[in-house]
């Protein structure tokens, strides 16, 4: 079974792109550091309600990326942004392939993301509609893989970096904080949300701000581990967010970003998150 992942197209892309005439698609990519199986998550179980210190945590970091309005929180809920950067298309090699990746977000379970690599490879898109999910190879619509398998990934990444660095997902009512720590220069916290792994998260001390989540996702029953870092945060609209993020994939560099172009509309028409056409 093909894997989909809304982080790392790098099984995705090297699969789909990486075979030409004469070649065999092959059935499975291993990877190092992947345990097969289910199992429990490694970081935890979530106890049945926050810890108060944990969920102060999530409070100042709430009013640094706010400057002290939570209010503006709001606006997040609908958001649409452009980066520029590179994914990792091939298993070999460390060379990420140049591309933009426009991201159209409803919080909490509606997505529209596109990678527009510009050149040979065509476009690759994920739709999220709540509890499904579809994939497009530039027109080709990919029916090897779950929509619920799709949409599941979608919405632990994306709940990962796009929706925790607007902060969301420390006002959800349904999330549970806990393990609050310390370590050099930073706070980490554990946050579980429903139906996601657990996601360990790093506030720098100084400005209250996320700067990393580490979690440990299952992708067709393979556990992997995906650790986003969000730093040089500036402002847009009023939301103090990170203009470089960086993904790595069980300790590969798989996505590199920069240069966010940020709107934040009324509203997105919902017909753009339907399941798209074959």
């Amino acid at each position: 079974m093909r894997r989909s992942s809304l982080s790392g197209v790098i099984v995705l892309v090297a699969i789909v792109f990486g075979c030409g005439p004469g070649k065999e698609l092959p059935t499975e990519v291993v990877h190092p550091n992947e345990q097969s199986g289910p199992g429990a998550d490694p970081n935890g179980t979530p106890p049945a309600v926050s810890d108060p210190a944990a969920k102060a945590i999530l409070d100042r970091a709430i009013k640094s990326i706010t400057e002290n309005d939570p209010g503006r929180l709001a606006k997040g809920k609908v958001a649409k942004v452009t980066y520029q950067g590179g994914i990792k298309t091939a298993p070999q090699g460390s060379e990420l392939t140049k591309c933009s990746r426009t991201i159209e977000t409803i919080w909490p379970g509606f997505a529209l993301v596109t990678a527009d690599f510009k050149g040979d490879f065509p476009n690759v898109t994920f739709y999220l509609r709540e509890q499904q999910g579809w994939m497009k190879l530039g027109s080709q619509l990919d029916t090897a893989t779950s929509p619920i398998e799709v949409a599941r990934v979608m919405r632990d990444d994306l709940s990962a970096w796009h929706w925790l660095m607007l902060g969301l997902p420390f006002s959800d009512p349904n999330a549970v904080v806990f393990e609050p720590a310390k370590q050099a220069g930073a706070t980490i916290v554990k946050v579980a949300l429903p139906g996601r792994p657990i996601y360990v998260v790093t506030f720098d001390e100084v400005t209250g701000l996320p700067v990393k989540t580490d979690y440990r996702p299952l992708e067709n029953r393979v556990r992997v581990r995906k650790i986003f870092t969000m730093s040089e945060h500036k402002l847009a609209a009023g939301l103090l967010l990170p203009t470089k993020v960086e993904l790595t994939q069980n300790d590969v560099l798989v996505e590199r970003w920069s240069e966010p172009v940020w709107e934040f509309p009324e509203t997105i028409d919902p017909s753009r998150f339907e399941q798209p056409k074959q």
